[in-house]
């Protein structure tokens, strides 16, 4: 049987990469199965970041196009598996599965509506450009963002009535092999060019280009990009290349509207920034009629794929290599493993931090809080980082960045206790993407012997059972109460420790194959 397992998002090599990927690596054992996407990533480097084995599975590359236009190539397979979080393609397939990490409001959801309305009506006022069409999604490179055109593309600019004339100032890249020609690009409205360049092949560079454009016709503007393209050398697995054109890290507008856009959303209120940039498409929730069946990765997921998309769905838990993670000679230490990046959902470092510095100032001593996880590329995540290691200042915190897949075990076998804050100060009913949907770095950490003590709220509480391997807290008092009750009773830590290790295999990877096997029975294969 051919399967066939999509995922926009395959380069960013994340919690949910792994998932669909020991999908594929469990269902390769006895199908033939080929891995979809739009950008290149080698499987060498899935392999070691993921720990998955995919030496059964072909990784296909096909062109980025919105999604009624990919279900062509979900027709040829026989098994066609979704695993693209906010992609909705209509599936052609004689069956049909959706992973859903968790569901995007947009839809059936008033609220959400709203704020997608507002939203774009912000953008629109304040005249931020929008990558319309040919257009690669984001990437990222020495702290820059920047997406790579097709052959040909298309960016639209809101324009208020009456305005004549406009300035455009963008950064600009051939990013192409050393010894490579210059590249060519074209600028054009209505058919009509405006501007011209050529661009030296270079590394990691931009070149600021300027374009005037006079005599507006309509609202939006629409700017179209004609440029050189080259096609990568291609790598193991791998069915066809991305067709490349310029890189493109900025488009700005000169005009006075945009730059009160910039000093509200990228100075007074990033958060709110960082919101407006990453508003969720208009999504069609007909397509999930096309499935046979709705994957979630935790019950939290699906009490909200039924409030959100008033569709039942089926828990397939992600697997965890509890196996990597073994208790090693403890230390008093308490660790927290999370991603550094700045907005609402972020891994609430500080308050933390907070509760740490009581306990230290109440008269704790000898202990150390850890507080280990990868980090997150832009001015306001990094500012962000500032900030936590600011707030740690003083006190026996330790905060390792990017660090590697065996620190990251070591700290987890040293620990002898686990903190994690998501959605700390947020309300679930509202804003449920803010918690933790799973909980699979806890999982980790009670793989090690670590106990942990985690907020009571959305998938932790799946995870942890209060009173027996862990501790579930609603405030910040609760957390360094119990926190205080294992680090003054030896004994019962160490029994909640060997419970922890035991609860961990219930999200083993021989349990997810056993889960997916069973699905698949389901769905007659």
């Amino acid at each position: 049987m051919r399967v066939g397992i999509y995922n926009r998002w395959l380069p960013t090599r994340g919690g949910g990469e792994k998932h669909m990927l020991a999908i594929a690596e469990c269902l390769s054992a006895e199908h033939t199965v080929e891995v979809l996407t739009h950008q290149r990533v080698g499987k060498a480097e899935l392999e070691e970041k993921l720990n998955v084995d995919l030496s059964r599975v072909s990784l296909r590359c096909i062109p980025d196009l919105p999604d009624e236009r990919l279900a062509p190539f979900t027709a040829d397979y026989d098994l066609f598996i979704n695993a693209s979080h906010m992609n909705f393609i209509p599936s052609r397939a004689p069956r049909s599965l959706m992973l859903v990490y968790f569901p995007t409001p947009v839809g059936l959801s008033p609220w959400g509506l709203f704020k997608r309305r507002v939203g774009l009506q912000l953008k629109r006022r304040f005249m931020v450009p929008d990558y319309t069409e040919g257009f690669y999604g984001p990437e990222d490179i020495a702290g820059r963002r920047y997406r790579w055109t097709k052959g040909r593309a298309k960016l639209t600019i809101p324009v208020p009535r009456g305005l004549r004339a406009l300035k455009l100032r963008m950064m600009l890249s051939g990013f192409r092999p050393p010894g490579s020609s210059p590249v060519n690009a074209a600028f054009s409205i209505d058919g009509r060019e405006i501007g011209r360049c050529r661009l030296e092949a270079a590394g990691a560079s931009f070149a600021p280009y300027e374009l005037i454009v006079r005599e507006i016709a309509s609202s939006p503007l629409a700017l179209e990009i004609h440029a050189d393209t080259f096609w990568p050398k291609g790598e193991v697995g791998w069915e066809e290349p991305r067709d490349l054109g310029v890189a493109i890290a900025a488009v700005e507008v000169t005009h006075p509207r945009y730059r009160l856009y910039r000093f509200l959303f990228e100075r007074l209120f990033k958060e709110l920034g960082v919101r407006l940039d990453n508003l969720p498409p208009k999504l069609c929730l007909d397509h999930l009629d096309t499935y046979d069946l709705i994957c979630a990765i935790s019950q939290f997921t699906c009490q909200w794929i039924k409030r959100y998309w008033h569709r039942e769905s089926e828990v397939l838990y992600p697997p965890v290599d509890v196996e990597a993670f073994v208790p090693l000679e403890k230390r008093n230490m308490i660790l927290s493993v999370g991603r550094f990046f700045a907005g609402s959902h972020n891994k609430k470092h500080i308050p933390m931090i907070r509760a740490f510095k009581d306990m230290v100032d109440d008269g704790l001593s000898g202990w150390d809080l850890c507080l280990a996880g990868g980090t997150t590329p832009g001015v306001v995540h990094q500012e962000y980082l500032d900030k936590v290691k600011d707030a740690a200042m003083g006190y026996p915190i330790r905060i390792y960045t990017d660090v590697s897949f065996s620190d990251l075990a070591e700290l987890y076998g040293r620990s002898k206790i686990y903190w994690h804050a998501s959605g700390y100060g947020e309300d679930v009913a509202r804003e449920p993407i803010r918690f933790e949907h799973f909980g699979i770095t806890t999982v980790e950490a009670m793989a090690a012997g670590c106990v942990p003590v985690v907020i009571g709220k959305a998938g932790q509480l799946e995870v942890v059972r209060h009173g027996v391997d862990g501790f579930q807290w609603q405030t910040l008092g609760q957390l360094r109460r119990y926190t205080m009750d294992l680090i003054h009773q030896e004994d019962l830590r160490q029994r909640m420790s060997r419970a922890a290790i035991q609860r961990s295999r219930l999200y083993s990877r021989e349990a997810f194959e056993e889960r997916l096997m069973r699905i698949m029975h389901r769905l007659g294969i």
